[in-house]
């Protein structure tokens, strides 16, 4: 049968940044950056995870 086709992008940490700055402007919601930087709904939010978990340091990580 015919399987999905999965394109992984990677994210340097500046973009992780800028997108999780701009969910944090008044006003701003992280579906309307997801959709504004053509990211998958939901990985700003582990991005911030990421950035609590591991202080600073995003590093480039898969998308799926």
């Amino acid at each position: 049968g015919a399987r999905g086709i999965f394109m992984v992008r990677k994210f340097d940490r500046e973009l992780k940044l800028e997108a999780i700055r701009m969910d944090s402007e008044e006003g701003s919601t992280a579906v309307e950056v997801d959709q504004r930087l053509g990211i998958s709904k939901g990985i700003i939010s582990r991005w911030k995870k990421q950035l609590r978990d591991r202080g600073k340091k995003l590093s480039p990580a898969p998308a799926i």
